[in-house]
């Protein structure tokens, strides 16, 4: 493993279910254009990132809806992901069984909603034969067939596509603030909501990639990274190393100059675990490390405290102090 630290500092937003399906209803009645319907989606995603600390440090959840089931023990990572799904879910049925009863003479197309838990990682084949990697805490919604127009499909959390090549097709991959249009190609996206940076890394072919306000489109070769920084506006192109962005589909962590806070929600996802910070004298450090696949919990977290001046932590049951 090889780390080295610098300094910076986070905060986190959620929302609250409730108050996420009522945004939807207001933003987003059955007779918008799809234009408006993904203005609508903005909107409600833009107040998701606006609403901090709704669920604190609680860590446990059941959420039943019509639309899809869910019941576990969430950590607030994984929480807000389920909390953006139900936003997913109403932003798909609405728009696509408007749009596809044009082409398909009202015939309902179901959603399929899969997640992963933390320390999973799931392979997923899309109705267009598109392979997709789902990292660990993460939300994928797509329909079981496709429009004659478009492939799209809507994440929450981090994900790898292989998109098949189809010239009558744009595929399109829409999170909570930005949105990825390719034709065939392969990227990852990270888009967390409990991280205030969005981001796609092309890894072959060519992507376009926009902030889901009117921003322009930024159009992306192999080895660039998009950056968008939700709480800003701000977008960034810079040239990455593809195999460090998409080190987590062979189980490896790769940081480059990534925050405590982040690493801490990393490490939450993998390993299944809560991490409490328990002091703010790390809130400007940037650490670049690399882990690989089999290290335990123990190792990150030793090799963490080595780099670390001052650094210690404890251990209890599911719970991780850092002081």
């Amino acid at each position: 493993m090889i780390l080295s630290i610098m300094r910076t500092t986070r905060t986190w937003q959620v929302m609250t279910l409730k108050n996420l399906f009522n945004e939807w209803e207001k933003q987003a009645p059955v007779d918008l254009s799809e234009e408006q319907m993904d203005a609508a989606f903005s909107k409600v995603m833009k107040e998701a990132d606006r609403v901090e600390s709704k669920l604190g440090h609680g860590r446990y959840g059941i959420f039943r809806n019509p639309v899809f089931r869910v019941v576990a023990k969430y950590s607030s990572a994984a929480a807000v992901a389920v909390c953006v799904t139900l936003a997913f879910v109403a932003v798909s049925r609405k728009s696509y069984d408007r749009g596809l009863s044009a082409h398909i003479q009202g015939e309902q197309v179901n959603m399929v909603e899969l997640s992963t838990g933390n320390g999973e990682i799931r392979r997923i084949t899309l109705p267009d034969s598109s392979k997709v990697t789902l990292n660990a805490g993460s939300v994928l919604i797509y329909p079981e067939r496709f429009s004659p127009e478009e492939r799209a499909v809507y994440l929450c959390g981090e994900a790898a596509f292989d998109v098949t090549g189809d010239p009558e097709r744009c595929f399109i991959v829409k999170t909570s603030s930005i949105s990825v249009k390719v034709y065939g190609t392969m990227f990852n996206i990270t888009a967390y909501n409990d991280c205030p940076l969005v981001s796609t890394t092309l890894c072959k072919g060519s992507i376009s990639a926009m902030g889901n306000h009117g921003e322009a489109p930024a159009k992306l070769v192999p080895g660039q990274k998009y950056t968008f920084d939700k709480v800003s506006g701000q977008a960034s192109v810079t040239e990455v190393n593809t195999k460090e962005d998409t080190a987590w589909m062979d189980g490896d962590l790769c940081f480059r100059s990534e925050s405590l806070h982040n690493i801490v929600k990393t490490i939450e996802r993998r390993y299944g675990v809560r991490v409490y910070i328990t002091t703010s004298k790390y809130d400007n450090d940037f650490i670049t490390a690399k882990f690989i696949h089999g290290e335990t919990l123990e190792d990150l977290m030793t090799a963490l405290c080595k780099v670390t001046p001052g650094m210690s932590y404890r251990i209890i049951n599911s719970n991780i102090y850092i002081k």
